[in-house]
């Protein structure tokens, strides 16, 4: 919800919400939502466990993309957010509240938007990352 309202798809009118533009199909929705999600939604709306974690993430988001976009095999989670914490210095790398704040949000948020892939492999379950094909273009192209 605070995705779609900050891409000013649903609007509150005398308490009611209501849709201001309906698309015809995912292909001019996916755009709008993403971009509104990258740049326009407050992540400490988003990311209710720790609002200000969720502003450093945002404030360094650039920084992040740069990393992942740069990521060409698939990558632990452990070993994309020790990358991201060293070039930003929001945290010490081995920080593992902000490990899991940035695999069960903005990691989590990129899946869900198609970009990212996870898969657990090992005897110990490490969780890795890839950017997939589509998620490629979709990081050069909108972002």
């Amino acid at each position: 919800i605070n995705i779609m309202r900050s891409a000013e798809l649903i609007s509150d009118r005398d308490g009611q919400a209501f849709i201001t533009e309906i698309f015809s199909g995912r292909e001019k929705l996916y755009p709008v939502l993403l971009r509104a999600f990258w740049n326009e939604c407050d992540w400490r709306l988003i990311f209710p466990s720790s609002p200000e974690a969720a502003e450093k993430l945002h404030d360094n988001r650039d920084a992040f993309l740069e990393i992942i976009k740069t990521t060409l095999t698939e990558v632990s989670v452990e070993e994309l957010a020790s990358d991201f914490f060293s070039a930003t210095g929001i945290c010490e790398t081995n920080d593992y509240f902000m490990v899991s704040f940035v695999d069960f949000y903005l990691l989590t948020w990129l899946k869900h938007f198609g970009i990212i892939e996870y898969d657990a492999k090992g005897e110990h379950d490490i969780v890795l990352v890839t950017i997939n094909d589509y998620g490629r273009k979709v990081l050069n192209s909108f972002l």
